[in-house]
């Protein structure tokens, strides 16, 4: 027997394990596929994401520069990541 919202499921009275096995499977690999696909519409998302802050950080490079510039300040030697 399964259990769903709609109550239990039980194909062939109970009495049919190997249906009940085979839609238990089934339904585990629907939801695994649901599952990875998720994770790749995040990741994606992620990653649109990463670009708007890319440009965001060019723009206010950019307006940081101008304002150096305007000041007649040298910008500072950038620092190496680790």
């Amino acid at each position: 027997m399964v259990s769903s919202n709609l109550g239990p499921i039980s194909p062939g009275f109970g009495c049919e394990a190997e249906l009940v096995d085979e839609i238990v499977e089934e339904l585990k690999k629907r939801m695994k596929t649901r599952g990875d696909t998720g994770q790749i519409q995040r990741a994606e998302q992620q990653l649109h994401e990463i670009a708007i802050l890319k440009g965001e950080v060019a723009n206010v490079n950019a307006k940081l520069d101008a304002v150096l510039q305007h000041l007649n300040i040298a910008a500072p030697q950038p620092q190496k990541m680790m």
